[in-house]
């Protein structure tokens, strides 16, 4: 399956809904949310409990990551699933890897 901004995964009675953001960490990674959970799967932008930003995750388009932090900021999310480390995250995670975005 592909999709060019969103799409919506019915599996049984569970939902998934993907969205892709732009380049980021990597062209094609999405954004994956399972909204009746209240959980945000997005590996490798943000580092819950870890360095922000460290090498930028070794990111194909720095700028876009930057930009896809502000949008995680943006959703509707309790839990975060960043991927490689060793918790979930929490909207504080997310607000301090964007304010400690280099200028």
């Amino acid at each position: 399956m592909t999709f060019k901004d969103r799409y919506t995964l019915h599996v049984g009675t569970s939902v998934l809904e993907l969205s892709y953001h732009g380049n980021g960490h990597q062209p094609g990674n999405i954004f994956i949310s399972a909204p009746a959970q209240r959980v945000l799967m997005v590996v490798d932008v943000v580092f819950p409990g870890w360095m922000p930003f460290r090498r930028f995750a070794v990111a194909k388009d720095v700028d876009g990551a930057i930009a896809q932090v502000d949008e995680i900021r943006k959703l509707d999310w309790d839990t975060l699933v960043g991927g490689h480390v060793e918790r979930t995250g929490t909207h504080a995670d997310v607000d301090m890897q964007a304010e400690s975005t280099p200028t």
